[in-house]
């Protein structure tokens, strides 16, 4: 990245606490482990997952299964909650 885009996102990244993504049923894997990249990539710190940011998910995981990728989420074998919850 660019030293000047670079410092643009740091002065706007500066205090940030919290993240939240929506419709994460529709993240996949990739798409996450490449937020978590740019985060470092950003802040410099590369040692702590997000930067140590706090990540909210929101969303239905069994609304829309990730597009063209392998979803962050795995539905339990034995779950005893059944397919209405």
């Amino acid at each position: 990245m660019a030293r000047e885009v670079l410092q643009n996102y740091r002065s706007t990244f500066f205090g940030l606490k919290c993240i939240i993504i929506d419709e994460v049923s529709m993240i996949g894997c990739d798409v996450l482990h490449k937020i978590n990249l740019r985060l470092q990539e950003i802040t410099g710190v590369h040692d702590q997952p997000f930067d140590n940011l706090n990540i909210i998910f929101c969303g239905d995981l069994h609304q829309l299964p990730s597009v063209n990728a392998s979803p962050v989420y795995k539905e339990p074998r034995n779950s005893i909650c059944g397919p209405m919850l």
